[in-house]
């Protein structure tokens, strides 16, 4: 059997080609919904300094706590700051915590899941339950207690949120490896003389990635909600940068001036659905047994 024929038994049965489950998710009523949802978030950030006319830090102290008005449309903060202003420049914050702590999250645990899963024994023993200890607490009060210790900003907020997330990623790439290391192209490729790290990361892990990228798209609204309990209570991002939790925290403050907390807040609930709509449909489309009954 040649090195060719290995990497074609590798082929998950029934997994659609990229382009087929690109066009797929594209016809996928959730996927679309929540695909537009993100969109017009990145959008909002990356187009931030062009859709505002004023910076999210600068203040009119002659319209303080103003309702929504044609010159302030989310109304402004109790220093004058326009809600809007900060509310579009959060998306900015919202993606780097998103995209840094999952993108961290997934490399590190599916890393460990992988390590943990195809050599078993002691070293499965040793790192997983490394993971369940750190599973034993809750997700926002462990992420309390790092940010605590390291210090309240975007950064730490980023390594607290990716380091509570990576046991979730490792045990599902674990549990993933357990069943493919089984399967008869992994054993051919190791009669065939293939080092661990080649088994792993050619002939392994690429079988895996659609269970773990679902898992991300789905982790991604975990982290926002997770980065807006840190911000809300003070410890996530610090002032005077944007925060959509830090945000609706003070607008609490202010029970008559409903904008403060109504615009962020439903800007953290648009996301989160998004994200949330977005890996739904991408599990529907990746799954095998879904794309298995629709050929």
């Amino acid at each position: 059997m040649s090195v060719t024929d290995t990497r074609d038994i590798g082929s998950t049965p029934g997994q659609a080609p990229t382009r087929q489950a690109l066009f797929a998710l594209l016809r996928h009523p959730m996927g679309m919904a929540g695909g537009a949802i993100i969109a017009c978030v990145v959008l909002t950030a990356l187009l931030a300094p062009i859709i505002t006319t004023v910076g999210p830090a600068d203040i009119d102290y002659t319209a303080i706590l103003q309702p929504p008005s044609a010159n302030y449309i989310f109304g402004t903060d109790e220093i004058g700051r326009s809600v809007y202003s900060r509310t579009v420049y959060g998306a900015q914050i919202a993606l780097v915590i998103v995209g840094g702590s999952v993108g961290l999250a997934l490399i590190s645990g599916t890393l460990i899941g992988l390590v943990s899963g195809y050599f078993g024994g002691r070293t499965d023993t040793i790192l997983m339950r490394i993971m369940d200890a750190i599973l034993a607490f809750p997700t926002l009060v462990l992420a309390l207690a790092i940010v605590a210790i390291l210090g309240p900003s975007l950064l730490n907020a980023l390594i607290a949120i990716a380091i509570v997330s990576v046991p979730s990623f490792a045990r599902l790439a674990r549990g993933s490896v357990l069943v493919v290391r089984e399967l008869d192209y992994v054993k051919a490729a190791r009669t065939m003389g293939a080092s661990s790290p080649r088994v792993m990361f050619l002939h392994i892990a690429p079988n895996i990635m659609a269970n773990i990228i679902v898992f991300a798209s789905l982790m991604a609204s975990a982290a926002l909600i997770t980065e807006s309990g840190l911000s809300f209570l003070g410890l996530g991002v610090q002032p005077p940068t944007p925060s959509w939790g830090y945000m609706v925290a003070v607008g609490m403050n202010y029970w008559t001036s409903w904008w403060m907390s109504f615009f962020p807040g439903l800007a953290i609930f648009l996301t989160v659905l998004g994200f949330n709509l977005f890996g739904d449909a991408l599990r529907d489309v990746l799954d095998p047994r879904q794309t298995g009954s629709q050929t």
